[in-house]
């Protein structure tokens, strides 16, 4: 079979651990095996799993690989999932013990996750869900703090 096959046989199956459908979908997005063409199922199968776990047992690593990769692939990412990403990490960042737990390298990268995504796709296009703006916002000015001396 295909790796493509393989790949989504795995993303569908029940109890695929959150780390390993991070891992997978941002291993995809940084090889350019995007939402098209072959890969199409494999990016549908690693949504749907990631929707239907529960997001609060992602690392937030986990969480921002997640956001990053679906940024890369965005014109298949489900705003859907975008905004319970956004929704969870959000909920994180509110609790000082949580927001300790994402370094400035993941917060950075989700920033510019949700940033990405919630720009139009075209001139023509719409912005997805307002929890990926708010979230690109919050992450923005928690980055700042972090990383100002």
């Amino acid at each position: 079979r295909e790796p493509c096959h393989v790949t989504a046989a795995l993303l569908s199956t029940q109890l695929v651990e959150p780390r390993v459908v991070s891992s997978v979908l941002h291993s995809l997005a940084a090889a350019r095996l995007t939402g098209h063409g072959p890969w199409e199922h494999v990016w549908r199968d690693g949504a749907s799993a990631a929707l239907a776990s529960d997001l609060r047992e992602y690392a937030p690593q986990a969480l921002s690989n997640l956001a990053w990769a679906l940024a890369h692939n965005r014109g298949s990412a489900p705003s859907d999932l975008l905004d319970a990403i956004a929704i969870e990490i959000t909920a994180r960042l509110s609790s000082p013990h949580s927001a300790r737990s994402f370094t400035p390298q993941g917060l950075a990268n989700t920033a510019w996750a949700f940033a990405e995504v919630s720009r139009p796709a075209s001139a023509g296009g719409a912005a997805i869900g307002a929890a990926a703006g708010r979230a690109a916002a919050l992450l923005l000015v928690l980055l700042l703090l972090v990383v100002a001396p």
